[in-house]
């Protein structure tokens, strides 16, 4: 028996008037380039950093759904979304087995605040206070806010991810699956299908209403919301309505795009993900005209490709948003903060390079099953037009410094101006997109966006000092030059307020270990911390100083109570090089200065950096006062090094190189400019140990 009462009646009236419904979808061809493409591996560098920062950021994933959903915030699932699309796409291309494992567990951290509801509150008027009230069809799981809202928009765009990753998951050998894995496909199969699917597209009172646009057409289930839009059906006759009150919106695409994903998903493995013969055929013909609404809506344009020549674009929606308050400024490109008599519209202006980065997923779910919607139009050629149209529409066409226009028509405008919080995007302020937008997935369809995301992460090297160890991690330098007299070949001169920021990379917390590196100091300040390994400031830290004497200090705490601290009696002079060395051999720390013990005295023991849970990792920095003068040659270990090995590192041999988590030699000075263009731009967060722009952006590399 179907529920929500409409999903069979709209199966035999559809088939009543169309010829293909006298044919199963099963039965349809292939579209070209669905499931059987071969992915190469992501280039071995590039891939150590992403899991590497993934394996960082996969616990804050988790904590930031429970800590928001506990306190009834689902925007959680929005953002998680958004920060795993990309990885997604990678891990289920690559088939790897740990992202998509490491994906589980992420997104069924959302299933313990679902709870099952028997009505559902809404806004009579959306934004205004008054409230309503009205039964569901039946009972039904759901993510509320505090209020006992469902915000519908957040919901969809994760469970899209959801869907892609049954589908993923379905199609690796059963051996091969984790139980993180299993438990996705027990537990979420009837969450998308049923509690949210089946409720939003065919519940007799539906969720979706346009009052609030100058258009009231009742609460419609989203059939009837995607077919009054075919055409632009609703409301054209009423002056009042505005122009978005027939747009595509964002949860119409994560919506169809997530349906493709879950009936895939079941074609592949229907005993896995069951779906009811009658439900089936009501959803593959809801898909139908959901394809249809978004297929009229996709207009031609005509753009110059980069040698000059013409090509065609596409262009979702021109005009819809003229309306719309983000779009106030659309047209008013200038540097100044803009005034409210300075509002002008771009009349034909498309989506904000932004919100267009879910192009990227759902018209890939399109593209790839597009039997599945009885339609041929999002083959590559469509897929071609929409990377012709962000290269050659939004992107500025400079490949040395690559920034994107803020709308997809190349209109350049300011975005979501508030003028009375003064807030706004200014002109390239979405530029960021392309780094954390997934576009560089689009290389397959056009090779220049494989040229921007060269260029960009060439960029992103030369602001980094390179890890001479093989391990891969990267150093920012903040503040500070570059000087050609380092110890070995070149090294970096910073002042008290500079540092080199190592990320915070749990590789260099251990139970023994060493840290060696060469430096001296102006003298311009009375003491300077050298070394700082912190999970909080104040409390938990590795500190390693110099004090006003000369005398070095090396002072460990955990959770605020010292468990180590000792000071050198050997001294180190202004204006000449010292080489040192802590070594920690897990009974207690010893000091070098210049191949020598240096003699530290005080409460010594057995701590290490074993106890933190990394934060932060600082060279010639601190949270109190940073060191002023020269750096070179900084070596991090997870062992430590015997008063012989030593003393032949002072004279510069190295036999030895087991243990070593991380070598920074400084013989090459960074790119300051591109590090302030970044920040300018793009994100000022640029670690190469846990940066969420590389974890949305290193995945793009992985190509057909």
């Amino acid at each position: 028996m179907i529920r929500y009462g409409s999903a069979q009646a709209l199966s035999l009236a559809l088939c009543a008037g169309m010829l293909a419904c006298t044919q199963s979808s099963h039965e349809q061809p292939e579209p070209p380039g669905d499931d059987s493409r071969v992915y190469a591996a992501l280039e071995p560098q590039k891939e150590a950093l992403l899991r590497r920062i993934f394996e960082a950021r996969k616990p804050d994933l988790i904590d930031w759904i429970e800590r928001s959903m506990s306190a009834g915030d689902p925007t959680s699932l929005y953002t998680v979304q958004q920060f795993t699309s990309p990885l997604l796409t990678a891990a289920l291309r690559l088939g790897d087995l740990e992202w998509i494992d490491g994906l589980s567990e992420v997104y069924l951290s959302a299933l313990p605040y679902l709870s099952l509801e028997t009505k559902y509150r809404y806004h009579y008027v959306p934004g205004q206070e008054l409230l309503s009230e009205h039964p569901l069809d039946e009972p039904a799981q759901m993510w509320l806010d505090a209020q006992g809202f469902e915000v519908i928009p957040e919901s969809a765009q994760f469970l899209y991810g959801v869907a892609a990753l049954i589908h993923g998951i379905v199609a690796l050998p059963e051996a091969h699956r984790s139980p993180a894995m299993n438990a996705v496909l027990e537990r979420y199969p009837s969450v998308v299908l049923r509690d949210h699917y089946q409720r939003w597209i065919f519940a007799q009172r539906g969720p979706f209403q346009l009052a609030g646009w100058g258009c009231d057409a009742g609460m419609l289930n989203h059939h009837q919301y995607v077919s009054g839009r075919i055409d632009r059906q609703f409301c054209g006759d009423q002056p009042d309505a505005l122009s978005y009150v027939n747009a595509v919106l964002d949860v119409d695409l994560w919506l169809a795009a997530g349906l493709v994903e879950m009936i895939a998903a079941h074609d592949a493995a229907p005993d896995q993900v069951p779906l009811h013969d009658d439900l089936e055929s009501a959803y593959r013909l809801y898909l139908m005209n959901a394809s249809m609404m978004i297929e009229e809506r996709i207009q031609p344009t005509e753009l110059l490709d980069s040698a000059g020549a013409t090509t065609p674009g596409l262009a979702l929606d021109p005009g819809v948003w003229r309306d719309h308050p983000d779009f106030a400024w659309s047209a008013y490109q200038g540097s100044m903060f803009p005034k409210a008599d300075q509002a002008q519209v771009a009349q034909d202006c498309t989506w904000d390079v932004s919100h267009a980065r879910r192009f990227v997923p759902v018209f890939s779910s399109f593209n790839r099953h597009q039997n599945l919607l009885s339609s041929a139009a999002f083959g590559n050629e469509f897929m071609e037009g929409l990377a012709n149209q962000l290269v050659y529409g939004a992107f500025d066409g400079d490949f040395e410094w690559p920034l994107l226009r803020n709308y997809m028509s190349g209109h350049n405008g300011w975005y979501r101006v508030d003028p009375e919080a003064s807030t706004g995007y200014p002109p390239f302020g979405l530029s960021r997109a392309l780094l954390d937008g997934g576009y560089g997935v689009w290389s397959e369809f056009n090779p220049d966006i494989g040229l921007i995301n060269d260029r960009l992460w060439q960029r992103l090297q030369s602001m980094w000092h390179k890890d001479a160890s093989g391990a891969a991690h990267l150093a920012i330098q903040r503040g500070g030059e570059w000087a050609f007299d380092g110890v070995l070949g070149g090294g970096l001169k910073l002042g008290a307020h500079d540092h080199v920021d190592l990320g915070p990379a749990q590789a260099y917390a251990s139970a023994t270990g060493a840290i060696e590196f060469w430096f001296r100091y102006d003298a311009q300040s009375d003491q300077g911390d050298l070394i700082n390994l912190w999970e909080t400031p104040y409390q938990d830290y590795l500190l390693l100083r110099r004090l006003e004497g000369g005398q070095l200090m090396v002072l460990i705490q955990d959770d605020g109570e010292v468990v180590l601290n000792v000071i050198t009696t050997a001294k180190v002079e202004p204006h000449r090089w010292h080489h040192v060395v802590v070594s920690q051999d897990g009974m207690s720390a010893t000091v070098y200065i210049d191949g020598r013990d240096a003699a530290a005295k005080g409460a010594n023991g057995s701590a290490w950096t074993e106890h933190l849970e990394l934060k932060g990792a600082w060279f010639s920095g601190s949270h109190w006062v940073g060191h002023s003068g020269q750096v070179d040659e900084l070596r991090l270990y997870d062992r430590s090094l015997p008063a012989g090995e030593v003393a032949a590192h002072h004279q510069g041999r190295f036999d030895d190189s087991s243990g070593l988590v991380g070598h920074w030699p400084f013989d090459t000075p960074v790119d300051h400019h591109a590090a302030a263009w970044f920040d300018e731009y793009y994100d000022e967060h640029l670690n190469a140990v846990d940066s969420w722009s590389l974890l949305q952006f290193l995945p793009v590399f992985v190509a057909p």
